[in-house]
């Protein structure tokens, strides 16, 4: 086991001084030094006095007899505390001293090292310990076990400091050869998240686990899992922690934190797995001081993949009729002991809908060793309804042989009353192996996904396989091979249409740094790019080859000389190009430089300029084409005032010459345009107007009859904050070419204290004269903090109805929640009206409900945040 690298900040009661001039003054505790292997003693100098603290006289201590040290050799004690050094130098932060480890000279200063044997917490609250010491603090001392100088024993309001954990008892001890901690009468152990109290408490200081007795402590939800929202409070006549895993014997759980609390496990054994589950043994469940029931085994999923409500939920809905949906924990070794450790956590799902029938699930957990692990989700119905079978799971698996990781996912659903299509069977499987060995790794993936609707079926299959080669730190080489395999039928009434598209490609990059140079090189090439079907077949465009394509970059700094202040960027290139399907070969040279650079025109840079441009030369094959192509991107800021800017900005693109014919890569359009924009940004105001004027579109030709329409739309935005609870947002766009408004929408936020929140939003259409969409959003408290109302509506202008309309009410207790909902949406895929009613225990996930519906949710495009 490794040795605890010891050094101990001892706050030492020392020898009093002679009585003070000042009449009452008492003496202040100084820290000294404590070196473990020199026990020699010194006789403390009187400490001065400070001429405001009152000391009062006390009587000279007697010097302790001789104790035996390590080794059989003799050493003098402390008159105050045997075997503490009292002449050694002090901390120069504190006035305070550290006990070195053996192979330490004393007064040397300790190594920062952490041994990488010892986890620490991840929150450090005390910055200014080391990592690896032991910091003591003691009223009265701290000694040695006679015999075993390895041993130390403090006592009187002991304060322990250790790797950002801190300890508080009335005795303590530190083995330095087993890293054990004891704390004793009164213990509490503190990390930055979470408190234990007890009797009695154990630390490794090495692994960080401990034992305590008679304990309590609260465990905050993120030590935990994200499915828990509240904390725990865990009660035993013992807790331990081993590693993350806490277990408990003889206590009580609760996440109500009054003294009698509303509800309460009481347990054998309760063990808290972090993001797995929580395990009660021979429990009852208690309301109050009133028992409800007692079960030999109780589990609770607390993964992060389970989205579920773990109360009953009640309600009728359209769909479903009257309904009860209910979900129940459990463990495989309840039903097969035979499996042993570990228990092996599900999820039982029981579903009872009026119109449908009975839906049964499970959601099953499994782990193998260390080597495989995943989750197994399966449900059915036999839905009366639609007289069909729907069925749906999911399965998603982790292994490792070898040096090679598996991974599995697959999930299937047949007649889902979910899905738009009624009658219909999706699934869709990827498998994939990853293999790293120092700088190399190899990935090969296998994605199948297939679908039968009403009238068609397709499947489809993707295939990838990348080895990727590093070399030192400048060079990266991949290869990369990938395939696609599509299939489709469509049935009408009188003709079936078959179709399907094969592809094939492989590609290698590799860069790097070359002295001055970024080296590329890229190449790739198509194997296959077949169509077929009923209408025939054929070959389509699957891309540009290269083979291959190498690029060379630098900057002006790079080259040095008469460019290093140039804002200058260069790039020499050479390739060779095939374009399917014509087959088309080039061979290409490239020079590209651009550059940019801003310039201050006024003090505190009120107005700049920035300049970039650029040039790229081609030149091809055969020397019967090449283009050059000049763009620049110039813009100039003004800055008026504190929170206005005014913005000029001209971008120009075009090429000259041209590219040999039927090569597409290095086919470049062109433009002309100056843009300019005005902003304020300020706390209560934020104004934005945009528009633009395309110069190239005002130079075109056109037949007769087109026109030009040259101006960008002008697009015009005002925020308004005029008080902290209040917000509101106008939108429009006008069209300057037609003089004609096209939009303009509205967007209102209230935030009022004491939880009250309001949203709108609105749109107007001018050529219609009608609002295509109004929404609005409202929540408040209701009786103080004791219910909550929430309230969703979508209204459609054009076609004067209801796009969905949705309100709930919770009544808000201590531990729970209890939630009537109701849901209105006509206009999805499938009709949903109806209501819910949920309890909630708060510290659990609870079931995810859509305002606005679950069959076919109708968009709402929103208009973003007021600011």
């Amino acid at each position: 086991m490794p040795v605890l690298p010891v050094v101990v900040v001892v706050a030492v009661k020392v020898p009093e001084a002679p009585p003070s001039p000042i009449p009452g003054e008492q003496r202040k505790l100084r820290f000294r030094e404590l070196d473990v292997q020199r026990l020699a003693v010194t006789q403390e100098p009187p400490v001065p006095s400070s001429p405001n603290t009152p000391t009062t006289p006390s009587p000279s201590p007697t010097p302790a007899p001789p104790e035996s040290g390590a080794g059989g050799a003799t050493t003098d004690g402390s008159p105050t505390t045997p075997g503490t050094l009292l002449d050694a130098p002090r901390d120069p932060r504190t006035g305070g001293v550290v006990v070195l480890p053996p192979s330490q000279a004393l007064g040397a200063p300790p190594s920062l090292a952490r041994p990488e044997s010892i986890p620490v917490d991840d929150t450090f609250p005390f910055p200014e310990d080391e990592r690896g010491k032991v910091y003591v603090d003691a009223v009265k001392g701290l000694r040695t076990e006679r015999g075993n100088p390895d041993l130390f024993i403090a006592e009187g309001d002991v304060v322990i400091r250790y790797n950002g954990y801190r300890a508080y008892a009335d005795r303590a001890t530190i083995d330095r050869k087993t890293n054990i901690v004891t704390l004793e009468g009164r213990a509490r152990l503190e990390t930055a998240r979470q408190t234990v109290y007890a009797d009695y408490v154990a630390l490794n200081t090495d692994t960080r686990d401990f034992t305590a007795r008679q304990a309590r402590t609260i465990i905050p939800p993120d030590l935990v899992g994200p499915n828990l929202q509240e904390p725990l409070y865990l009660e035993g006549e013992t807790i331990t922690r081993t590693g993350r895993v806490i277990v408990a014997t003889n206590g009580r759980l609760t996440t109500c934190d009054f003294p009698l609390p509303h509800y309460r496990f009481s347990f054998a054994r309760a063990q808290v797995i972090p993001n797995d589950r929580i395990i009660l043994r021979n429990t009852s469940f208690y309301q109050y001081n009133n028992r409800i029931f007692t079960v030999k085994y109780f589990t609770l999923p607390i993964r992060d993949d389970i989205r579920t409500s773990f109360t009953p939920q009640v309600g009728r809905t359209q769909e479903e009729g009257y309904f009860v949906k209910a979900a129940f924990g459990y463990a495989l070794t309840q039903f097969l002991p035979g499996l042993g450790r570990p228990d092996y956590p599900g999820l039982f799902r029981v579903d009872l809908l009026e119109k449908k029938g009975v839906g049964l699930g499970v959601d099953q957990a499994y782990r193998f060793a260390d080597v495989a692990a995943g989750t197994f989700v399966f449900y059915g119905l036999n839905d009366r309804n639609r007289n069909v079978t729907n069925t749906n799971g999911r399965l998603s698996h982790l292994q490792r042989v070898g040096e090679v990781d598996f991974s599995v996912t697959s999930d299937f659903q047949n007649n889902s009353y979910f899905a738009a299509s009624e009658n219909s069977q999706t699934q869709n499987s990827t498998i994939s192996a990853t293999r790293f060995v120092g700088p190399s790794s190899t990935t090969v993936t296998y994605n199948l996904g297939k679908s039968n609707l009403q009238n068609s079926t397709s499947q489809n299959s993707q295939y990838t396989i990348t080895q990727e080669q590093r070399f030192g730190q400048n060079f990266r080489v991949r290869a990369r091979f990938n395939g696609s395999d599509q299939n489709s039928a469509f049935t009408s009434l009188s003709t079936s249409t078959i179709s399907g598209r094969t592809e094939q490609n492989g590609d290698l990059t590799a860069s790097g740094r070359v002295g001055i140079f970024d080296l590329d090189l890229q190449a790739n090439r198509s194997f296959a790019s077949r169509l077929r079907g009923t209408s025939g077949g054929g070959s389509f465009f699957s891309g540009t080859e290269r083979l291959p394509e190498f690029t060379l970059r630098t900057t002006g700094e790079r080259i040095g000389g008469g460019f290093t202040n140039l804002p200058l960027n260069f790039a020499l290139g050479f390739g060779r190009f095939v374009e399917n399907p014509g087959r088309t070969t080039t061979s290409r040279a490239l020079f590209d430089v651009d550059g940019s650079r801003t310039y201050s025109l006024a003090p505190r840079n009120a107005t700049s300029f920035t300049m970039n441009g650029g040039l790229r030369q081609y030149l091809y094959e055969g020397g019967d084409a090449a283009q050059y192509v000049l763009e620049s991107s110039p813009q100039l800021v003004q800055r008026i005032g504190r929170d206005t800017t005014y913005n000029l900005n001209y971008s120009y693109l075009r090429p000259y010459g041209g590219a040999p014919i039927n090569f597409r890569l290095d086919s470049i359009g062109s433009n002309n345009n100056v843009g300019t924009s005005l902003n304020v940004q300020s706390y209560r105001t934020r104004l934005s107007l945009l528009t633009g004027y395309d110069i190239q579109r005002a130079r075109a030709e056109l037949t007769q009859g087109q026109r030009n329409n040259p101006w960008q739309n002008l697009s015009a935005q005002l925020a308004l904050r005029p008080s902290p609870i209040f917000q509101t947002r106008f939108t429009s766009t006008y069209d300057l070419n037609n003089r004609v408004l096209v939009d303009a929408t509205n967007r209102v936020r209230v935030r009022a204290p004491g939880g009250f929140a309001f949203d709108s939003g609105l749109r107007y259409d001018p050529r219609t004269r009608k609002f295509p969409q109004i929404t609005s959003s409202l929540e408040t408290p209701l009786f103080g903090d004791k219910a909550n109302f929430t309230a969703f509506a979508g209204y459609n202008g054009v076609t004067k109805q209801f796009d969905y309309r949705s309100f709930a009410l919770t009544r808000i207790l201590h531990d729970y929640e209890i939630t009537l909902r109701y849901v209105n949406q006509p206009f999805g895929f499938r009709t949903e009206q109806g209501f819910s009613f949920t309890i909630r225990l708060k510290a659990l996930p609870g079931a995810v409900f859509s305002n606005t519906g679950q069959y076919g949710t109708p968009l709402d495009t929103g208009t973003g945040e007021v600011f």
